[in-house]
């Protein structure tokens, strides 16, 4: 079933890859691979997160759930360095006015 779940994902059937995942996780739920590619799946930042995480949990070496991570992290930085230049240009545009 995971291999199937993989091809899904790679032809485009992302949720139906994501459906073979959660159900092979259920029989294998200490499998990293799965894990990582069940992040790989949604679009939900926090569900990414915790999938990536997990995996790295089960397999703390696991290279591609680290980089994805870390890519979630760095992500999550610029959009706060952009928020908070959002907020400084506002707030110097009211301090002028």
């Amino acid at each position: 079933m995971f291999q199937k779940a993989l091809k899904a994902y790679r032809t485009g059937h992302i949720q139906s890859a994501r459906h073979l995942l959660i159900e092979f996780l259920q029989g294998e739920p200490q499998n990293a691979q799965a894990w990582y590619w069940l992040g790989e799946t949604t679009a939900d930042v926090d569900k990414k997160r915790l999938a990536f995480e997990h995996a790295l949990q089960l397999k703390p070496n696991y290279a591609e759930a680290r980089a994805a991570l870390a890519q979630l992290q760095q992500q999550h930085i610029r959009t706060t360095l952009d928020l908070w230049q959002i907020e400084l240009t506002d707030l110097y545009a009211e301090a002028k006015a």
